[in-house]
């Protein structure tokens, strides 16, 4: 099953170099072998760059390669190069979890409420206003009357109406942080329909 990437769907594109580099942007025409990008801040492509292309909704997501093919003003096209694929971050299942938390951004120290979609062991879904800057976050959460830090990365962001949807990974966790992390998991939900 191959993803429909309308017109107008959000997409993010991964610059594959060393930091890779993620940008968001909407699907403006879509084909088979190619898709072309509308990015509201364009960044400067070169023919060596090979891309990461991500679609659809945050719970079924399709991840295919790519290469940067030409550049028009906003509009940039880029070859698919590899089969889409399920997107997979986690293989621990994830849990579905409708809990607010604190976001807040290591790099700008800002702080805003954010609302955990899903969590698993390895990481959580959660859902804020407007993207922290910067890739470590800190995720500060309260449940059944134990509260938890989290130091976490952001894996890759989707903007929706609803707000920004940021997968996120744990940093290294300490052994109590596990073990809230572990007893959120068992305290909550089935997993969550269409997650890894």
């Amino acid at each position: 099953m191959e993803p429909i990437a309308e017109p107008g769907a959000p997409i993010t594109v991964i610059r594959r170099a060393h930091p890779t580099v993620q940008y968001p942007g909407k699907v403006s025409a879509s084909r088979r072998a190619a898709v072309a990008v509308m990015f509201a801040d364009p960044p400067a492509w070169d023919g060596d760059d090979d891309v990461m292309l991500i679609v659809g909704p945050p719970a079924a997501r399709f991840a295919a390669t790519g290469r940067f093919v030409a550049a028009q003003a906003a509009l940039v096209a880029f070859a698919v190069t590899g089969p889409w694929q399920p997107l997979e971050l986690s293989k621990a299942p994830r849990r579905a979890l409708d809990v607010v938390a604190e976001v807040r951004s290591v790099l700008g120290q800002s702080r805003q409420p954010g609302r955990i979609l899903d969590v698993s062991a390895e990481g959580m879904t959660v859902v804020v206003a407007t993207k922290p800057g910067g890739k470590a976050v800190d995720v500060v959460l309260t449940r059944d009357g134990f509260s938890s830090h989290f130091r976490c990365d952001t894996v890759s962001s989707t903007s929706e109406s609803a707000g920004v949807t940021l997968q996120l990974t744990y940093q290294d966790l300490t052994t109590a942080q596990q073990a809230f992390v572990r007893q959120l998991v068992a305290s909550t939900a089935k997993p969550r329909e269409g997650a890894a």
